[in-house]
């Protein structure tokens, strides 16, 4: 099941507006202070100029809508060390998702952290160099 970011992301590739945009990104990002008319603008501007591209992925979506499959039981198989960053405040892929991965990687190879007061972008907030 779609978790709630992901079902406003596809609604607004479906309907690219203002509206949609300002609903995904008040849970994409932790702190919406720094979302700003201009940059909302900026961005749908951006989406719009290659609506192609938005075409393209709601007709891949509806074509084969389980193209995104649960890999988590193939997670014991990955050999290469992993490190698993969260943002601990992150609404579009909580973080139970990101509990998942590290409950299913071999425990050897993975490492993780979870950063307070980030969302779903947590270097926005704390760069990935405070966290190594």
């Amino acid at each position: 099941m779609p978790t709630e970011g992901i079902k406003r992301l596809n609604q607004l590739y479906r309907e690219p507006t203002i509206e949609n945009l300002k609903l995904m990104m008040e849970i994409f990002v932790f702190d919406t202070s720094d979302l700003t008319e201009a940059l909302f603008k900026a961005r749908l501007n951006n989406m719009l100029s290659r609506r192609d591209h938005l075409e393209n992925f709601v007709q891949s979506l509806e074509a084969n809508p389980k193209q995104f499959p649960d890999f988590s039981p193939r997670l014991g198989e990955i050999k290469a060390q992993t490190l698993i960053v969260w943002g601990r405040n992150d609404r579009f892929v909580p973080m139970d998702a990101g509990l998942r991965l590290l409950l299913g990687l071999p425990v050897l190879n993975c490492t993780s952290t979870a950063t307070a007061g980030t969302g779903r972008s947590g270097n926005m907030r704390m760069p990935l160099t405070n966290w190594c």
